[in-house]
């Protein structure tokens, strides 16, 4: 579905990305993880095409990145960001309409009677009560259900996460990524991943690429990636990684002042 073949970006002298190279299945959802500033957002806006690589080719489909228009790359693909909605003044309807545009004529009109598709997405993420509503009277989390449902409207096979709980508590967090991998097992989507949280990481994806300095680490399954080893060499500290007790998948406890001790080895 998704093919990154040894991409670089450069910002001038800048080196964000070197030889970035992996494939996503159609299907399955990626998660990348890795420190602040080691190109995770870079990456995510190389493959939806809002940055061109500087080296190396994106293939989407079978059909290189750069061959698609912005409209007909949208057709196929979504990007969800940590705040992607309109200003204030737009209703939930209005905000959830919006994410048909890919497929409106010049005119902006629809080419199909898209009213119960918003209609099913709205009941699927409990907005049937707030399509009224503008945007200013919403919570974080309610915020965040609306950015989905105008995604989900859009009907994309592919869907480009870029850390989409950060401003959620946990509650919400949770809700928000059960409705995900309740889509994406529905419908087949493919789900790439920016998050920060490595335990919603190992819940939530099939596979993790880790990203450091712009290069990339290791890419497998959560249980493969999440070591202690590795949380240590990328992280910068000392974790104790136990599995779930429920699903047996990797779970990371931290251990305050590990930061520090660290440090003082490296003396």
């Amino acid at each position: 579905m998704i093919r990154v073949e040894h991409v670089d970006k450069h910002y001038g002298a800048a080196k964000v990305l070197q030889n970035i190279h992996f494939e996503v299945e159609s299907g399955t959802c990626l998660g990348i993880i890795g420190p602040n500033g080691s190109g995770k957002s870079t990456l995510l806006q190389c493959i939806s095409g809002v940055e061109p690589a500087s080296a190396g080719e994106i293939v989407i489909r079978k059909q290189l990145l750069s061959q698609y228009s912005r409209k007909s790359l949208s057709q196929h693909l979504a990007v969800l960001q940590q705040e992607t909605l309109p200003p204030v003044g737009y209703s939930v309807q209005e905000v959830l309409e919006m994410g048909r545009f890919p497929f409106q004529n010049w005119l902006g009109r629809d080419q199909t009677d898209a009213s119960s598709l918003i209609a099913g997405v709205a009941e699927q993420l409990n907005l049937v009560e707030l399509l009224d509503r503008p945007l200013h009277e919403l919570s974080g989390g309610q915020r965040q259900r609306v950015a989905l449902g105008k995604v989900m409207v859009q009907q994309p096979e592919i869907l480009l996460l870029d850390e989409p709980t950060t401003y959620l508590d946990i509650r919400y967090q949770l809700q928000f990524m059960d409705y995900v991998r309740k889509w994406q097992r529905d419908c087949g989507l493919t789900i790439i991943a920016v998050l920060h949280d490595l335990n919603l990481a190992a819940q939530y994806c099939d596979q993790l690429l880790v990203l450091h300095e712009g290069k990339q680490v290791a890419i497998g399954e959560p249980a493969e990636i999440l070591s202690r080893e590795r949380v240590h060499e990328v992280f910068g500290t000392e974790p104790i990684i136990i599995p779930h007790p429920v699903n047996g998948t990797p779970q990371i406890l931290l251990q305050p002042g590990s930061h520090e001790t660290l440090g003082n080895e490296a003396k």
